[in-house]
């Protein structure tokens, strides 16, 4: 006679193999994503460092370009040169007085 007791116990354990087979499937590639996503998330920080050092550096070359000019006012150099486009006011150097009151 067929023993179907043995057949069935060993059906369930082929199936539970089967479940824990795709379990550590799923479970592999979930962390492969998550791994992923932190090197993604890594990157991101590394470009807004990269990012804030450039906007630190044109800063900082703005600022020392705009304490040269103030220097050479200071020297008494009137042939500075004062460029609208860095300014980003037009004309503001030349008309300096013309906010002031008349000198009489």
């Amino acid at each position: 006679m067929f023993n179907f007791g043995a057949f069935a116990g060993g059906l369930a354990q082929g199936i539970r193999s089967g479940q824990d087979l795709q379990i550590r499937r799923n479970t592999a590639a979930r962390l492969a994503k998550a791994d992923d996503r932190e090197i993604e998330v890594h990157h991101a920080r590394v470009d807004k460092a990269a990012f804030d050092k450039d906007r630190r550096n044109r800063l900082r070359a703005a600022n020392e370009e705009i304490v040269a000019g103030w220097g050479k006012i200071r020297q008494g150099n009137s042939n500075v040169d004062i460029d609208p486009d860095k300014t980003g006011q037009a004309g503001t150097a030349a008309a300096g007085r013309s906010r002031e009151k008349p000198l009489v």
